[in-house]
Order: structure tokens, then sequence, then C-alpha cells
């Protein structure tokens, strides 16, 4: 079972703002029902960049990003998929990585942190280079999507 920390890039890819977007839109979809058959959990942190736009897509209008956040929502109050964390909760940063990493991504990496058996999953390969000193804590979304449920780019 494997343990993530995701940044917005799933948001961006179920409302289709990314290059490629009906591919990315399938692998999203395909992400989120294969994760809720899986075993392997998320952090989520409450109010933090990712959960505010977990929210905002819940307006879509469209009814294939509804259905996949619906989808989604059953994840998040799935404990045993989903760990839900407040800010309070969070390790705090020593002070190599608050100064390498930007400070829009200060959470995500306070929850990498808190959770040792976690991994960060983001495609800001900046970040990754930043936790230099926990390179098997960092991955790429294509990395996480082929290797852990097995959907290809």
């Amino acid at each position: 079972m494997g343990v993530f920390v995701i940044n917005e890039w799933l948001w961006a890819d179920i409302q289709g703002e990314n290059e490629n977007q009906g591919r990315r839109q399938y692998e999203a979809a395909v992400f989120v029902e294969a994760i809720l058959q899986s075993e392997h959990q998320l952090i989520i942190v409450e109010h933090s960049k990712f959960d505010d736009k977990a929210w905002a897509t819940c307006k879509s209008p469209t009814f294939a990003t509804k259905m996949l956040v619906v989808n989604f929502l059953k994840l998040r109050y799935d404990l045993d998929r989903c760990r839900l964390l407040h800010i309070n909760q969070l390790a705090e940063l020593p002070d190599d990585l608050r100064a390498s990493v930007k400070e829009h991504d200060h959470y995500l990496v306070r929850a990498l942190l808190t959770a040792p058996e976690s991994i960060l999953v983001t495609t800001d390969g900046d970040l990754c280079k930043a936790l230099k000193e926990l390179p098997e804590r960092c991955i790429s979304r294509e990395e996480f999507l082929r290797d852990y449920f097995g959907i290809s780019s």
C-alpha cells in the first residue's frame, strides 16, 4: 500500500486545464476509480490549495467533471483511503526546506514530513529538486500513474 500527497495537477487534469486535456481528463478518471478500488491512501490537508481546488471543481457545469468529483468525494470520506489533516497537525518545515521550497508548496512538504511513509506526487520538477535529501519521496505524475495504477500517458 502506498500513501500519497498529491498537488493540484489532479484538479487541473479533471478541469481540462493541462495540455492534452482529453487524455489528462481520461487519466484522472481512471486514477480516481482505480484508487477507490486499491489499498492506497491519499493525505489531504484541509483548506489547502488542493482542497480548495477540489471544492471549486464541484461547481463545474459539465457532467463528466461532476462524476469525477462525486467519485473523488467517495474517496475523501473513506477513512481507509484518505487521511484528512488540519494544518495544525502538520510537521514544521526545517529551515533548509523552508528556504528551497516555494511558500505555496510548504503545506505539501509539511504533509509529506508528517507521514514518513508518504510520497509526494507532483508535476513540479523544481519541487522534487528541492527535496533532493528525500529523492525517493517525490515522484512525477507520470511515474505515479504508470507505476501504481498502470496508466500510461
